[in-house]
């Protein structure tokens, strides 16, 4: 004759935390209350676990998710409804060392939301930066945690190198700023958020990022060059006037008719920019790789309002064309720009004589 369980003796043994993993499995299935106590046990072992991972019982399963003793495989049974606390999870670098490929149970934009968190583990984000795609990619590149050798590696995969998101990582916004001659430190506690577009200090203050107040008061000093080194109509006289105008003509292409007239004459400019912008005897790389960038960025851009406008059969092929197109913003590009080349211009004090070109 089958025993007839007890409840109440079945939870006393499921507290007892020196109770056996073969005692454990004899008790399991046949009361929530047990159950929950189960999977919560320091000696449930992979058997029990992985039974109990299927119950109706959203806190048993979540017991299953949290406990030391769940395998890798049985975790993401569960990832999907538990991903926001995956992070608590214990061992966690040991566990996706384990096996990573588990991690695709998560889905994306949870996966990106834990990339983007500073607590992420280690052995997560070197994963995405080894394996993930664009998104996954960029989450780990803006997580202020991210060390320096993985955001080098980043670079050196062919990582979309859009110029927003190389200044989406505060350092590295720190990095660009500095370049240009100003001195400042990234707040002791901070969170990214839109792409880090913005910085959350502790005083919870929102300090927009890429609109840095530097950049600004740069961008603002380019109108008082122009005046002084851009005639009202033709060519320059110096090198650093033409600059300041190749930059202007773009601008008030973009503005006025959105690059609808785009051609081998705006072409030209973009790239008498990039060759004389683009100086590592002024600028550190990293400050050439961001100029570069919103180069490809703009070029891209007119483009691609060509291909909709019908004017070009062929469509811009991007590196990714998702990422680029998520996070390009023309007005910060120009803004850039001019900061940039106020500072070319103190760096050359002498005017250097211009020869008018066909542009």
């Amino acid at each position: 004759m089958k025993k007839e369980f007890d409840e109440n003796a079945a939870i006393a043994i499921a507290k007892d935390i020196n109770t056996s993993t073969g005692v454990l499995e004899t008790i399991i299935g046949r009361s929530a209350k047990v159950d929950k106590l189960v999977a919560n046990h320091p000696n449930a072992d992979d058997f029990v676990l992985v039974s109990l991972s299927e119950s109706k019982s959203k806190i048993t399963r979540r017991n299953v998710f949290f406990n030391p003793n769940a395998r890798v495989s049985t975790i993401a049974k569960l990832m999907s409804e538990f991903s926001q606390d995956l992070l608590r999870l214990t061992e966690i670098d040991a566990k996706f060392s384990e096996d990573p490929e588990y991690v695709y149970r998560i889905g994306q934009k949870n996966l990106s939301d834990i990339l983007k968190d500073p607590l992420c583990p280690l052995a997560l984000l070197d994963w995405a930066c080894e394996f993930g795609g664009s998104y996954e990619q960029l989450s780990v590149w803006i997580n202020p945690a991210t060390p320096e050798v993985m955001l080098t590696k980043l670079m050196a995969s062919g990582f979309c190198q859009e110029a927003n998101v190389l200044l989406a990582h505060p350092e590295k916004m720190l990095e660009f700023t500095r370049d240009l001659g100003f001195i400042g430190n990234a707040p002791d506690n901070y969170t990214t958020k839109e792409y880090g577009r913005y910085l959350l200090t502790r005083d919870e203050t929102m300090v927009i990022v890429r609109r840095n107040k530097c950049i600004e008061n740069l961008s603002n000093k380019y109108d008082e060059l122009w005046k002084t080194l851009v005639p009202e109509s033709g060519p320059a006289e110096t090198l650093q006037g033409e600059v300041l105008r190749a930059i202007g003509q773009l601008e008030n292409e973009y503005g006025g008719m959105g690059f609808s007239n785009w051609g081998g004459y705006y072409d030209n400019f973009a790239r008498f920019i990039a060759t004389h912008l683009a100086d590592k005897n002024i600028f550190c790389t990293y400050t050439v790789n961001v100029i570069l960038s919103d180069i490809r960025a703009l070029l891209s851009y007119a483009l691609s309002f060509l291909y909709k406008l019908g004017v070009v059969d062929k469509k811009p092929e991007y590196q990714n064309e998702i990422l680029l197109n998520s996070v390009t913003d023309m007005d910060q590009i120009f803004e850039r720009l001019h900061a940039v080349s106020v500072v070319w211009c103190e760096r050359h004090p002498e005017p250097i004589p211009y020869k008018p070109s066909k542009i």
